[in-house]
């Protein structure tokens, strides 16, 4: 009997890939006040898949993922990276943040029901998700198309280059069991947080974002020698090469 088990227990290890039980999926690159699921984030520390990073008011990081992707976060924010076979996952919570995607090394953000990706995997992009407040998070395609796709309905709509569009959460409820009579509906059902749309997509800049990650670029360059100080903010340059 104990064999057996071992046996299943053995079976089921293999069928998991090392990387998803180990192996890091990238490491902090700076860091002013954040912290990695609870303890303080260390330049050049590892990021595992499921780690959450918090960063204070006034705060900021900066995320180099394998691949080349990278991820700036704003002050007082709060998103979880999480790999999904080759790609990365942000799920951000609130607060701001920044990435760049490409074949190499594929990102998206997630906000409630909604995954924000490139368009084209294979071609290099830049996006931001901001949140105005709790409830309204902002979603801007700096480089490149990017679809905003529902993880429930499976619908999309496009954002192109230089587009943004502001979206409102909700909380939607969904019941498990058709039941029959009110009460029983109460306790079947289920809570889903999703996203609705607020107007149209419009030309804009990421301006609060990025006045916040231009300071996150620059404010340790102890850590950070090779960061740009220029006005950019966006975390690639023009000619595409990152600048954190």
């Amino acid at each position: 009997m104990f064999r057996q088990a071992l046996a299943v227990s053995m079976s089921l290890l293999l069928t998991v890939p090392l990387w998803a039980i180990s192996a890091p999926v990238g490491t902090i690159a700076s860091s002013d006040g954040a912290t990695v699921s609870g303890t303080l984030a260390a330049p050049g520390s590892s990021l595992y898949s499921g780690d959450t990073l918090t960063v204070p008011a006034k705060g900021n990081a900066s995320l180099l993922l394998n691949g080349g992707s990278r991820v700036l976060i704003g002050s007082n924010s709060l998103a979880r990276v999480v790999r999904h076979g080759s790609a990365f996952a942000l799920e951000v919570k609130r607060g701001g943040v920044a990435f760049t995607s490409s074949s190499h090394s594929l990102v998206e953000g997630r906000v409630a029901d909604i995954i924000f990706h490139p368009k084209n995997p294979s071609q290099p992009a830049v996006g931001y998700i901001k949140f105005l407040d709790p409830s309204h998070p902002v979603f801007y395609a700096d480089r490149g198309t990017w679809l905003l796709t529902s993880s429930d309905t499976g619908n999309s709509r496009v954002l192109n280059s230089g587009e943004k569009i502001e979206g409102l959460v909700t909380t939607a409820n969904s019941n498990q069991n058709n039941q029959s009579t009110t009460m029983k509906n109460k306790k079947n059902h289920k809570k889903k947080m999703a996203v609705i749309w607020i107007g149209t997509a419009l030309v804009g800049t990421a301006t609060g974002l990025g006045l916040a990650f231009g300071k996150s670029e620059c404010t340790s360059p102890t850590q950070n020698p090779n960061a740009g100080c220029g006005n950019s903010v966006s975390p690639v340059s023009p000619s595409g090469t990152p600048q954190l």
